[in-house]
């Protein structure tokens, strides 16, 4: 059984959200350009995958939102690191080609009839200066 249909199906569309981090209506037009061109890529080729399209897509936006490393999800998805990577990598492919969820350039972002705002963010560290200790303290004498 697939992650999808064991839990996150019976998610309200709020709870969807706030587990996968985009609406349940985006998320069903990534699982069916992954379904698109698993259908295109593996018409006959071996075996079928263990995971399903929503687990795939799953498996990208869980690693886009928290970030886990290969062998957790691969864990909890029951496959393969190297299958995960794949996985991973094959889906960003597919979004990005398929210029529905491609960003924008550098070109596009220039553009004034663009909609996007440029937010800076200084992050950046700051030396702080704190009392030095007397020697006398740490070695117990007052």
């Amino acid at each position: 059984m697939s992650v999808y249909s064991d839990t996150l199906k019976t998610y309200s569309d709020t709870k969807f959200r706030q587990v996968v981090g985009f609406p349940r209506d985006i998320f069903n037009q990534m699982v069916e350009l992954v379904e698109a061109d698993y259908r295109q890529v593996h018409t006959h080729r071996g075996r079928p995958s263990k995971l399903t399209s929503e687990d795939k897509v799953l498996i990208t936006a869980e690693h886009w939102r928290s970030y886990p490393t290969n062998m957790m999800l691969a864990a909890h998805y029951g496959v393969d690191e190297k299958t995960i990577r794949t996985v991973i990598k094959r889906v960003e492919m597919v979004l990005m080609r398929s210029k529905q969820f491609h960003l924008p350039g550098a070109k596009e972002l220039l553009n004034e009839d663009s909609p996007f705002e440029i937010v800076l963010v200084d992050a950046t560290d700051t030396r702080v200066e704190r009392p030095k200790k007397a020697k006398t303290k740490l070695l117990g004498k007052a």
